[in-house]
């Protein structure tokens, strides 16, 4: 049973590893497709893998019973991504090599397409959305969306060090980037600020990733723990950040191992949440509640001004569903937790709808792809809705959410697009080629 969920979880890691070099190799590493696959690496072969090893981090599962629960869920899974491994491949082989918008996105370092102004407007939108964002004031929840892209594109647009300007800049922007991420009660925000640096110097300086990468995993291990220890014990890290610092830093190495190892398994692991449909949840294996996903999209997409009695919709599939299937308690009221799309879709249409759910989910990526270059008329405003869609389908829940969140993206780029981005001109485009 270990060997077989083993093989498993690993040709998951292996089709997806696949997927991203060719991507990387054709300039289409941050796109909304890629989006997709490297969660599937990060959050289902990683994060399966981690859940394989370290079952003890979620003890309402008997370690004994994971092996087989993995195998369950998996098949169904690898079979479905194994469709859309083939399907690009063979895409990829009879189609042209055109230049497209992550063919720009990497000379961004090249050609400033982005001005310092754009970037700072950018940068006040996104940092306005984060702090400042609730249920209340949605718009600026969507706001945020744009924090990492925002950051994605200084990085390789203006940082450097081998100036003093560049260097002050640089350091500046950064310091504020990781201020932000260290008092935020969220763990992800240093996370993804990490995951976003060992991308640009994948794009800016591809023989150094070994090394940054290396480095990568060493700052991931004082991280992670730290983060735990802030979310878990976070006033009193408010009125002492470091004690909570130097009690990370004195955790034994076996047991800062097995902290992250157990982290990683139950809070950075969709396949964990696959295996909680198929254990807690056998009838809707069957399907059945297709009807009522359906009905919760377009619910999410009319705006509550336009229905004020319009249903919580984001109330069933944060709260309700999760505490249904057992991933948080009911006696835990604060913890906001959607289902990834595949266990959704899992839960409403059964187990195998991922022969066909997974290549829909990829062409639909695919299609936002093509809408990106068709609606903008700007070239800036096109890599800016590539690159927010990435970060946003890499860490996508819901469809029920995703929707919603994808069509503000497009609206605020579409604003940006009118308004606020001066053209940048056809000279621009010919230096890039």
């Amino acid at each position: 049973m270990f060997a077989l969920s083993f093989l498993l979880i690993l040709s998951l890691g292996f089709m997806s590893f696949i997927l991203l070099l060719t991507r990387f190799r054709n300039n289409d590493l941050i796109t909304p497709v890629s989006g997709l696959h490297l969660q599937v690496f990060i959050l289902f072969f990683i994060g399966g893998m981690a859940y394989l090893f370290f079952p003890s981090g979620d003890p309402s599962v008997a370690e004994g019973d994971v092996p087989e629960l993995i195998i369950e869920a998996c098949i169904p899974f690898v079979v479905g991504y194994s469709l859309v491994f083939f399907g690009e491949l063979y895409i990829k082989k009879i189609n042209k090599y055109k230049l497209s918008n992550g063919y720009y996105i990497k000379n961004l370092s090249k050609n400033k397409i982005f001005s310092k102004s754009d970037i700072i407007l950018l940068a006040v939108l996104s940092i306005f959305g984060i702090t400042l964002g609730t249920d209340k004031l949605i718009f600026l929840v969507y706001l945020g969306n744009f924090y990492y892209p925002t950051i994605f594109i200084f990085l390789l647009s203006y940082a450097g060090f081998d100036t003093t300007n560049k260097l002050i800049v640089t350091i500046s922007f950064m310091s504020f980037a990781v201020f932000l991420g260290f008092y935020s009660p969220w763990r992800s925000i240093l996370v993804i600020l990490l995951i976003t640096i060992l991308m640009v110097v994948a794009i800016r300086a591809p023989k150094r990733m070994p090394i940054f990468f290396i480095g990568g995993i060493f700052f991931m291990s004082i991280l992670l723990p730290f983060q735990m220890l802030k979310k878990d014990r976070f006033d009193e890290f408010l009125r002492s950040p470091v004690s909570i610092i130097s009690e990370s830093l004195s955790i034994e190495s076996l047991s800062r191992v097995t902290m992250i190892g157990e982290f990683i398994a139950v809070r950075v692991d969709y396949m964990r949440e696959l295996i909680y449909v198929y254990r807690d949840n056998p009838s809707g294996l069957r399907g059945g509640r297709g009807g009522e996903y359906i009905e919760s999209l377009y619910q999410q997409v009319i705006p509550r001004f336009l229905w004020p009695g319009k249903p919580a919709v984001a109330d069933n599939v944060t709260f309700y569903l999760p505490r249904e299937l057992g991933l948080v308690q009911f006696e835990d009221a604060d913890t906001s937790w959607a289902l990834n799309m595949f266990a959704e879709a899992t839960y409403f249409f059964g187990g195998w709808c991922l022969l066909w759910f997974m290549p829909i989910v990829f062409s639909l990526a695919t299609l936002l792809e093509n809408v990106i270059e068709r609606i903008y008329k700007h070239l800036k405003s096109k890599i800016l809705a590539s690159i927010t869609l990435f970060y946003l389908i890499l860490s996508s829940t819901t469809v029920t959410f995703m929707t919603t969140y994808v069509l503000s993206v497009f609206f605020i780029v579409y604003v940006l697009d009118k308004y606020a981005f001066r053209y940048s001109g056809p000279s621009e485009i010919r230096k890039l080629i």
